[in-house]
């Protein structure tokens, strides 16, 4: 072989490295999350990008109507939502108190506090 050929067969090599350690994981990322949306209902429990957690209120083509504390309702595009939240972990983070989702694993530390008073 030549140099010439050489240098081919490195581009080709860390063009198909390159595809295989990061496009082809957030390709197989963005299916599954985009099958979780599509399966969201209202009642689910959703958690954002930017740690949001709310319960699902109205469905929409582009968006989700959340509802992350009583009478409290915002706005989600579906992009921004990461994952359903499953009532164990609503009630580990301390959310389910205020989503009304019954505890399942029994008291928590995190249930007794109380949100501060404005």
């Amino acid at each position: 072989m030549d140099g010439t050929a050489e240098v081919y067969m490195s581009a080709v090599l860390i063009i198909f490295l390159f595809f295989i350690f990061l496009i082809l994981p957030m390709m197989v990322e963005n299916r599954k999350r985009k099958r979780i949306i599509a399966k969201l209902a209202v009642g689910d429990l959703v958690v954002a990008y930017g740690g949001l957690i709310g319960k699902v209120v109205g469905v929409y083509e582009k968006g989700l109507l959340t509802e992350v504390a009583p009478g409290v309702r915002v706005i989600l595009a579906t992009s921004l939502v990461m994952r359903r939240v499953t009532p164990q972990e609503a009630q580990l983070t301390g959310a389910a108190a205020y989503l009304g989702v019954t505890p399942v694993l029994g008291s928590s530390d995190l249930l007794k506090e109380q949100p501060a008073q404005k």
